[in-house]
């Protein structure tokens, strides 16, 4: 079986010019905890929850709410994002993509044909097939 069987299509993506607050809203309506970052339909990067908490943690960012919520829609994603993430081919097979999730220590991993984004395969993707043949 390959990825494109299990990704997710069309996920929800930032752009490198978006704010932090607009990656903190996306990322919590869809309960994803990273999201592909794209420049039109080009992979540049990968935002994760850790990335956005230590961001909007930051000892420069001030302790008033109002001040917080005003500096995170000004700070822009390509500030904290990880460039040149881990990816997978939608045409690898899901081995590879779990063993990509479980040696970079991440929870998702783009899926690119070429550096176009396609998809997105998470550990919960990962998990849910793997019940699936459990339950074979």
């Amino acid at each position: 079986m390959c990825v494109a069987d299990i990704m997710i299509s069309n996920p929800i993506t930032v752009s490198p010019a978006d704010s932090i607050g607009t990656a903190v809203r996306r990322m919590r309506g869809s309960g994803y905890r990273c999201l592909p970052v794209v420049q039109g339909t080009r992979l540049v990067g990968v935002v994760t929850d850790y990335e956005l908490n230590r961001a909007a943690n930051s000892p420069l960012v001030a302790r008033e709410p109002w001040h917080d919520h005003f500096l995170l829609d000004l700070i822009e994603v390509r500030s904290c994002m990880k460039r040149d993430p881990l990816t997978v081919a939608p045409e690898a097979h899901i081995r590879e993509a779990a063993r990509v999730v479980c040696e970079g220590d991440v929870s998702g991993v783009p899926v690119v044909s070429g550096h176009i984004l396609v998809g997105l395969v998470t550990t919960s993707d990962l998990l849910r097939h793997l019940i699936r043949l459990l339950g074979e």
